[in-house]
């Protein structure tokens, strides 16, 4: 995976026949694989976020890089 310009981190390339081979000796596809990578990609995006305070709807300061 690689961060992207618009900091979503996506896969770089493509599963390759013989990841494919492995894959398949665990029960798992190049669609697991890139689900997976996308799910990945969408937790990393929310984990970069600055956190909101509940009680004023303002950033926490200490959060934010």
């Amino acid at each position: 995976m690689i961060r992207q310009l618009d900091n979503v981190y996506r896969l770089d390339h493509a599963v390759t026949a013989t990841q494919k081979t492995i894959l398949k000796a665990f029960g798992a596809d190049e669609n697991y694989i890139k689900a997976k990578a996308t799910n990945l990609g969408v937790q990393l995006k929310e984990a970069a976020m600055p956190e909101r305070d509940e009680d004023d709807d303002t950033y926490d300061e200490d959060t934010i890089d």
